[in-house]
């Protein structure tokens, strides 16, 4: 700033404004530009503008503007920055009847005025002023179709702002982190809950979080938890319905799907028309069977205890395996990476005893051919003794 006012500072005359136009792609003739780029110029104040009667947007960032002055012709003007100046007043906006999105931030204003008189102002950006009161931006009330305003980093604090933000009538946007106001216990609920348009306040406002914020502010915590959980029951049904009315349209085309190849069946002899009828009906039936069987299964899998005994079952998989040694980057191999095979589980072990108790015959059964491949064994063994 103190180098924008300094030496370097700078008329803003028509020659001027023409070399802008030139260097950003605009026109020679001033009243065919619908934008004008005089952003980072060092100029002091707005003059020789009223040639430029078709703009449309305003480029005065980072100049060394006091006063906004210089406009009130522009008609058809829809965006202006004016950002990074030295400007405390906010005057000289008569006549801008279109104007849409105003910057003023990073200035030096300690109130707001002037904005009532623009009608279709939908943005305005004050941040980083010095609004320290609700009184300072007490104009905002005026402002019919103000939607979206950025107050952060400013000096505004009070119970009070939260009726006053509430009161502008289309307001649905703001931010305004950076000042007192947040350090409001429950600020955030409360501002939700008197804001019934409010959909963005330093970030979205979804609609279990309103449907919570308005819960607490007529019946507290216990009101907020049972909203919660009311949405999300909510939630729940509503997936229930659409996944069923997907079902029932997979139904509907598999039908309609059927339909077409018995009408396509339907051109060949009598013989062929019912074999046909006869391959499409079972067909459809075996499908609708096998889904109906895959649904059955897979509720039965999770149902009860169903989900531990999945993952008990994917995690055991391959448990009795011991991993392979693996070498390390010189080829050789590493105490650490030996693994000691692993025990059986002693579940197995005390199922198969159950069932050698249980069932006695059955284990001598399976006993004895053990003992005589023992006994086999250790007579071959012997032989080869001898033959050696």
């Amino acid at each position: 700033r103190r180098f924008a006012t300094s030496t370097m500072a700078c008329p803003m005359t028509p020659e001027a404004l023409v070399k802008s136009c030139q260097e950003n792609d605009g026109y020679e003739t001033p009243e065919l530009n619908d934008q004008l780029y005089l952003h980072f110029k060092g100029y002091q104040r707005i003059e020789n503008l009223e040639p430029y009667t078709q703009l449309k947007a305003l480029w005065l960032e980072s100049n060394g503007l006091h006063v906004l002055e210089g406009l009130s012709h522009l008609a058809e003007l829809r965006c202006l920055y004016v950002q990074q100046n030295l400007i405390a007043k906010v005057q000289g906006l008569d006549g801008l009847n279109k104007l849409r999105v105003l910057d003023l931030s990073q200035n030096r204003l300690t109130h707001l005025e002037g904005l009532a008189g623009l009608p279709s102002l939908e943005t305005l950006n004050v941040s980083k002023n010095s609004l320290a009161s609700p009184d300072a931006v007490r104009e905002l009330v005026g402002c019919p179709a103000l939607a979206t305003l950025d107050l952060t980093n400013n000096q505004l604090g009070g119970d009070e702002m939260i009726g006053l933000l509430s009161s502008v009538p289309k307001l649905a946007s703001i931010n305004v982190a950076g000042n007192p106001l947040m350090s409001i216990p429950k600020i955030r609920k409360k501002m939700i809950a008197a804001m019934p348009r409010l959909a963005y306040m330093d970030r979205p406002v979804f609609e279990a979080e309103r449907l919570a914020a308005e819960a607490f502010a007529t019946g507290g915590t216990e009101a907020e938890k049972q909203a919660r959980d009311d949405f999300r029951e909510r939630n729940r049904q509503k997936e229930k319905a659409d996944r069923k009315a997907f079902r029932d349209w997979q139904a509907q085309k598999r039908a309609e799907a059927l339909q077409r190849q018995r009408d396509r069946a339907a051109n060949g002899t009598d013989e062929e028309k019912t074999a046909a009828r006869s391959a499409l009906e079972a067909a459809a039936k075996q499908r609708d069977e096998r889904a109906q069987a895959d649904a059955e299964a897979e509720r039965a899998s999770v149902e009860g205890s169903g989900v531990a005994k999945l993952a008990h079952k994917f995690w055991a998989a391959n448990a009795t395996e011991p991993l392979p040694p693996v070498p390390n980057m010189f080829g050789q191999m590493e105490a650490s990476e030996f693994r000691a095979p692993s025990v059986e589980p002693a579940e197995q072990a005390v199922t198969v005893g159950a069932h050698a108790h249980a069932d006695a015959p059955v284990a001598t059964e399976l006993s004895a051919p053990a003992a005589d491949g023992k006994e086999d064994g250790g007579s071959r063994f012997e032989e080869e003794e001898e033959e050696e």
